[in-house]
């Protein structure tokens, strides 16, 4: 017999999952930075796949009991129900999927974005604009998640070039100029976890008030 659930345990039961996916977040990043076997110039989804890789091996999520997916599509009611096309639906970089007693399923999903603090040339010549991926990742990350395009989770800004304060700062300084606030707000550190890599933002949407985390890796090594 399934055990019922009841509202509070389930939110403990959230939290306690989103603060685990956080974790192997933090542990993945970590690891990456102790083996030294990525470059910056990599594009975002090799990084991802790097980064899934050295999540898997720190064993964290087998103890956690946690599954984790690269690139898995979200199905929503109307490809489900009413035959959209599935080649349409959203990609998202990590799903990560636990179950607890009562099989009651949990998902956190997690969306990569390169960024930079100033521009660059990668070593096959391709320029990078910074400015393109500080409104980007507000465009196609911050928007997904306010638009529920994407399921609860976090965004994760991978730092190639420059330092983590001078990204976050320009990012913040796009959403003033922009005049997105309160929709979409500034970024800060989260003191809701202890975790280096965690900073999260408040927002006013549509009559609704939440918040998304963010998870920076500095991966730029000046000199």
């Amino acid at each position: 017999m399934k055990r019922k659930i009841r509202r509070k345990d389930g939110l403990v039961f959230k939290n306690r999952f989103r603060h685990l996916c956080l974790q192997a977040l933090q542990l993945g990043y970590e690891k990456m930075l102790a083996d030294g076997q990525f470059k910056v110039f990599w594009e975002e989804d090799n990084l991802t796949a790097h980064l899934v890789e050295k999540i898997e091996g720190t064993g964290f999520l087998e103890e956690s009991h946690i599954f984790i997916n690269h690139q898995s599509p979200i199905y929503g009611h109307e490809i489900i129900y009413e035959g959209m096309s599935a080649k349409n639906a959203p990609i998202v970089d990590f799903k990560f999927s636990k179950w607890y007693p009562g099989n009651t399923g949990l998902h956190f999903y997690a969306e990569a974005k390169n960024l930079s603090e100033n521009n660059w040339d990668k070593p096959n010549g391709a320029s990078v604009d910074a400015s393109y991926y500080r409104a980007r990742y507000i465009d196609t990350g911050i928007e997904n998640f306010l638009s529920g395009r994407y399921p609860e989770g976090c965004l994760v800004g991978y730092i190639v070039q420059g330092k983590q304060e001078q990204v976050i700062s320009g990012i913040n300084r796009l959403i003033e100029s922009r005049k997105l606030l309160p929709k979409v707000g500034l970024i800060q550190k989260d003191s809701d976890v202890s975790f280096s890599t965690c900073y999260c933002s408040s927002h006013d949407f549509e009559g609704r008030q939440f918040t998304i985390r963010h998870v920076f890796m500095q991966f730029w090594k000046e000199g």
